[in-house]
């Protein structure tokens, strides 16, 4: 496996910062992109308690697939240009520009797809909503597509993730990076900025891609976590009920982030569920995935997959509570 930093200029005039992890020897590949806030060259750091950051998923073991792997920072972070937005519009406008970028290079079959956690699938939304004509698919692992109400104002209160305990281990890793070169100070004050929008207004409106989940029309894999339900899990259901291409939900069982992480991050899981996915839309293979249920999801306590035509399954049965038994 090789890997090379690049610079990719967008339509602003700002340069992204990537690395690319490719197989040995020439060839045409197809492409993973994964793109966050965390630098790429943080990548030498393993997935762990003291970088649950590291939400790549195996990149050596895409490229042993055939896959050349793309990492690119966004904007305002690690090697890129400009000022964090937290999924603002210029963001979301280089992920158009650095896929359409990677589809041109010789190395490049043409065909992109997304992968990764967390931030990381947070941008793959984004990324089926700005349709760049080489993306090929989305492998949404564990993200939230509306921040204001799954995290930063559930439920109208405000929350103190994002721009408290996430923005603060952001600008460390940023600041401090694994090799210690080129540190990166992040001048937005995400704490500040987020406050001063405690409505829901067109700053949020900008950043939800919740309302515009409709128009991914790209082939989906929205594979969701039951113990993220107050961050994350809403994100992947509704992905999965309302993009309008080829898609199927999984719903899994880790418990926790860290489970989630460890579990992201270990070959297992991307060899049986999300290869014969990006085989299957980047390699044009016949990988049954296709045949797999449109909804699999893990029942607790009896420790099992069940299987759906639709989500909710048939039968739901919707009960009502309330915070005492006089309500």
């Amino acid at each position: 496996m090789t890997m090379r930093e690049v610079s990719i200029p967008v339509r602003d005039g700002i340069s992204i910062g990537a690395a690319i992890y490719a197989p040995e020897g020439g060839g045409r590949f197809p492409e993973l992109l994964a793109a966050s806030p965390y630098r790429y060259d943080n990548n030498t750091l393993p997935a762990g308690p003291q970088f649950l950051w590291r939400e790549t998923g195996p990149i050596e073991f895409y490229v042993k697939s055939g896959y050349a792997y793309v990492h690119m920072d966004v904007r305002g972070s690690g090697k890129s240009g400009g000022e964090f937005e937290f999924l603002g519009e210029n963001e979301q406008r280089d992920l158009y520009d650095v896929i359409e970028w990677i589809a041109k290079q010789p190395w490049s079959n043409g065909k992109v797809g997304g992968l990764g956690q967390s931030y990381f699938c947070m941008s793959q939304w984004w990324m089926g909503i700005m349709a760049p004509p080489a993306l090929a698919c989305l492998g949404a692992y564990d993200g939230l597509n509306d921040p204001y109400r799954a995290s930063c104002y559930q439920g109208g209160i405000p929350g103190q993730f994002f721009p408290g305990y996430w923005w603060n281990q952001n600008r460390i890793i940023n600041r401090f990076p694994a090799n210690g070169a080129a540190p990166r100070e992040q001048r937005t004050d995400l704490d500040a900025l987020l406050a001063s929008h405690p409505t829901y207004d067109d700053f949020w409106r900008a950043r939800c891609a919740s309302e515009r989940l409709h128009e991914i029309k790209v082939p989906l894999y929205s594979i969701g976590i039951w113990g993220k339900l107050d961050l994350h899990t809403r994100g992947n259901i509704e992905g999965y009920r309302r993009a309008r291409g080829p898609r199927k939900l999984q719903m899994r069982g880790p418990p926790n982030a860290w489970a989630a992480n460890q579990e992201f991050n270990s070959v297992e899981l991307h060899e049986k569920v999300l290869l014969p996915f990006y085989d299957r839309f980047l390699k044009g293979k016949e990988t049954g995935w296709d045949q797999r249920p449109p909804v699999e999801y893990f029942v607790r306590g009896a420790n099992v997959f069940r299987t759906s035509d639709t989500w909710p399954p048939a039968g739901v049965q919707y009960k009502t509570w309330h915070l005492n038994g006089n309500s």
